[in-house]
């Protein structure tokens, strides 16, 4: 998306409005970014998919701020998983929660710690998951989309229960997910003494991907940053830092009313402080 369509614009843009003040925004987040690493050396269009630099290299990027009103947004957990392994219907539940624990509650702990010690007075929102497929998504709708992503179809075998295990695998994403980010977050605001919020995504079923109402991007649809995006991963696809997937990144992620929606989370959540 466009940069005012984003969320960090809009919470920005609703507290210039409700608070008569000049909010300054700086965005620092990218595609494919992991919670924990190193920060990388590349300096790679924030469009293009790539590992790093990290949620916790971002955070320790940040000089200290000044001002005593500083409003954190950090999202992140989804990509040690993988939203394709996570729809993959060969995937285990095992898996899953194994890589969500140590993403979303080990790895997100460590980076709100460094948030809260940067930031003193800081109100920090730690924003959940979403469930990517919806339970009215067809199996050759799964497979589209797993092919989209790279998974050869041959590789996804065919079985009465394919749409039921990939459903239910970003279900249980869903469900883990929120509930360590939900700990980490509890955990920093007791040891802190800061306001730390786990805010949900605010997504049914119906808004999920193949969903009646979906706020996600579906694989085969073009986003307002396409063009851009095409261009900046066609030179990084040349210098060997990226994949053909990169023209799909924003396949499965929040649209102009999903970021919407996360906004009106933050703000209903900031309402209840």
């Amino acid at each position: 998306m466009k940069p005012s369509q984003k969320i960090h614009s809009l919470l920005a843009r609703s507290i210039e409005k409700h608070s008569w003040v000049k909010v300054r925004s700086h965005m620092l987040a990218h595609s494919g970014a992991t919670v924990c690493g190193d920060g990388g050396d590349d300096h790679l269009h924030g469009e293009i998919p790539r590992d790093a630099p990290s949620i916790d290299a971002q955070v320790k990027s940040v000089k200290g701020s000044r001002s005593s009103r500083v409003t954190v947004l950090i999202e992140g957990g989804i990509n040690e998983v993988g939203a394709v392994t996570i729809v993959n219907p060969r995937t285990t539940s095992d898996f899953i929660r194994q890589a969500v624990e140590k993403s979303c509650y080990h790895d997100m702990r460590r980076v709100l710690a460094e948030v809260a010690r940067r930031f003193p007075k800081a109100e920090i929102f730690l924003l959940g998951y979403y469930p990517i497929l919806s339970r009215r998504a067809e199996g050759e709708q799964i497979k589209d989309f797993l092919e989209a992503e790279g998974v050869d179809r041959d590789d996804v075998k065919n079985s009465d229960d394919f749409v039921e295990n990939a459903v239910a695998n970003c279900r249980l994403f869903v469900a883990e997910s929120d509930r360590h980010l939900k700990q980490a977050a509890r955990e920093i605001s007791a040891e802190f003494g800061r306001n730390c919020q786990f805010v949900a995504s605010g997504f049914g079923d119906a808004e999920s991907l193949f969903g009646r109402n979906s706020l996600l991007f579906p694989p085969w649809a073009g986003d307002p940053m396409m063009s851009l995006r095409a261009r900046k991963c066609t030179l990084a696809i040349t210098r060997g830092k990226t994949g053909v997937h990169c023209y799909l990144a924003a396949a499965a992620h929040p649209d102009e009313r999903g970021a919407e929606r996360y906004a009106e989370q933050v703000i209903a959540a900031r309402g209840r402080r």
